[in-house]
């Protein structure tokens, strides 16, 4: 993803100084020039902003849409064994850790996924956690 970005500034960058030449090879007034070369320095800055931002992570909007999706990326229900929660995290224990879908569960909206054993995975989710670990309990208490 970075080296993809840094490509496409490369590619921007060498199409500013290309426009910045061709503004000040041809022959027109020194304040056209100005002002042609100020729309380029605006337009290479705006552009080269919005290659270079980060993209916006997904945020969990309703918990009870998102439990069940939850579960299936952290294996399914065979594979959670229980589930807990402190301030900034659930704490899932699971059987196995190695097939918890960490992509899918960032696209889902979690915010990090720590794997600190091989039976244990924790989601950051900072101020949903509460909710997200009781939609869990309850989801895999039905």
């Amino acid at each position: 993803m970075l080296k993809e970005k840094k490509q496409r500034l490369a590619i921007l960058s060498v199409i500013a100084i290309a426009l910045a030449i061709l503004l000040l090879v041809v022959e027109i007034d020194s304040t056209t020039q100005m002002m042609g070369l100020v729309i380029v320095a605006i337009a290479y800055l705006a552009i080269g902003y919005l290659i270079l931002r980060k993209p916006k992570k997904p945020v969990i909007k309703e918990v009870g849409k998102a439990g069940r999706d939850i579960i299936t990326a952290l294996g399914s229900r065979e594979n959670i064994e229980s589930v807990d929660h402190c301030v900034t995290r659930v704490k899932v224990s699971v059987k196995s850790s190695a097939i918890v879908n960490d992509d899918r569960l960032r696209e889902l909206g979690v915010l990090g996924v720590i794997k600190p054993s091989n039976t244990s995975v924790h989601l950051i989710t900072k101020d949903l956690t509460e909710a997200i670990a009781n939609e869990l309990k309850r989801i895999l208490n039905d």
